[in-house]
């Protein structure tokens, strides 16, 4: 009986180490990775404005959205971040069993049908404090321009501190594109900065590591303000995906491109290296040839028809990017001198430097009807400088 009690008792260790083994080879490393919010170099000081004022979050817990997202941050023990889709648990059984929760982000994979010759595109965006009512127009029309332009395309939208009905009415539009959106959002954000630019260009640094992290084979990556809606109200006013695809058939000839309105109005974004090489709002603003909306906005209209306009650095409310131009190249709020700047001039400065990047503006408006509403109109756009010039001199 001892000799039979010795052998189970050997067989009983050697099945345990061989299990352990087995545990660790499956599982890898058990350590949870990095977090999508990361502490970028370009905002590093903790701001306590940036905390939230209190808000009441239960009201939260009712949208079944937001149980989704509750779930899904118990279930990752993220506190700082969550996203509408799910990754697949595919492990095996014995993996699930030894770690119940899968510290993974959802692998997000550009498919596209035979024949089909239309862009793969990541649709981004970051909002805060934007009111309900511009979500549920702006969001169901770049899904439709998702659908209509492209072979395949995802939907990535960051939010941080908004009112319970802000992010709830973006919550649930994103909600309704199921596999195609996801959301990325946060209650507090930490050594974020002291200046609204900075927290701007952390936000997209988020998005633009989750971008390179979990999606694949994307072709390109499309940012647009979502604080201002295509067409405005009217659902027959949206995105013009024939100008699009006339941009995305002379993509041989840029690496970044961007549209016009007019009034031209997104002065502070805008470098050209002969008539406007220097920051709208900086120490060396009057050596500017062009030193406001009216002006550049008829140096825009001289340039030849349908010729792509190479410049250094433009935007206005969506602009278009090879995901393969990118690289590490991140927003900040300081060009190559030092100086405070608009977050997208030191970006587009490094996809100039360090990838060759040609950044072009295409002559065409991408929208049917106005851009920007309620924004974008000439009376606003004042209002929209007189921000900027506000935040161009707290970033200093």
């Amino acid at each position: 009986m001892g000799k039979r009690l010795a052998q189970k008792l050997c067989r009983a260790v050697l099945l345990a180490v061989v299990c352990c083994w087995a545990g660790v080879e499956l599982l890898g490393d058990r350590s949870v990775p990095q977090s999508a919010v990361e502490d970028h170099t370009a905002a590093r000081s903790h701001d306590a404005s940036l905390l939230p004022d209190p808000r009441n979050r239960s009201a939260e817990r009712g949208w079944p959205c937001m149980r989704r997202f509750a779930s899904m941050q118990q279930r990752h023990a993220f506190t700082q971040a969550s996203w509408v889709t799910p990754a697949p648990d595919e492990r095996s059984w014995l993996q699930r069993w030894l770690r119940p929760a899968a510290h993974t982000a959802p692998q997000v994979l550009a498919t596209r049908r035979a024949g089909d010759t239309r862009p793969t595109v990541i649709i981004a965006g970051i909002a805060k404090d934007i009111e309900p009512q511009h979500f549920r127009f702006a969001i169901p029309k770049l899904l439709q321009l998702g659908e209509a332009a492209f072979a395949d395309y995802h939907m990535i939208v960051y939010e941080n501190d908004s009112p319970a009905d802000s992010r709830g009415a973006l919550c649930e539009e994103l909600a309704r594109a199921d596999s195609k959106a996801s959301f990325l959002f946060e209650d507090i954000v930490q050594n974020a900065g002291s200046s609204r630019v900075k927290n701007i260009a952390r936000a997209r640094n988020v998005v633009m590591d989750w971008v390179q992290q979990h999606t694949s084979g994307f072709e390109y990556l499309l940012w647009t303000d979502l604080d201002g809606v295509c067409g405005g109200t009217d659902t027959d006013r949206s995105y013009d995906p024939r100008v699009l695809q006339r941009a995305f058939d002379r993509s041989d000839e840029w690496e970044a491109v961007s549209f016009v309105f007019y009034p031209y109005w997104d002065m502070w974004a805008f470098r050209e290296q002969n008539v406007h090489p220097f920051d709208q709002y900086g120490a060396n603003k009057r050596r500017n040839k062009v030193k406001d909306i009216n002006a550049l906005t008829k140096w825009i209209q001289r340039q030849p028809p349908a010729q792509l306009i190479p410049v250094e650095s433009a935007f206005m409310m969506l602009a278009i990017y090879k995901l393969s131009s990118i690289g590490e190249c991140r927003y900040s709020t300081r060009d190559r001198a030092g100086a405070a700047a608009c977050e997208h001039v030191p970006f587009h400065e490094c996809i100039q430097r360090k990838r060759g990047a040609r950044l072009r503006i295409w002559p065409e408006a991408y929208c049917v009807g106005d851009p920007g509403w309620p924004f974008a109109n000439e009376s606003n756009a004042t209002a929209a400088s007189a921000a900027a010039a506000a935040a161009a001199a707290a970033a200093a």
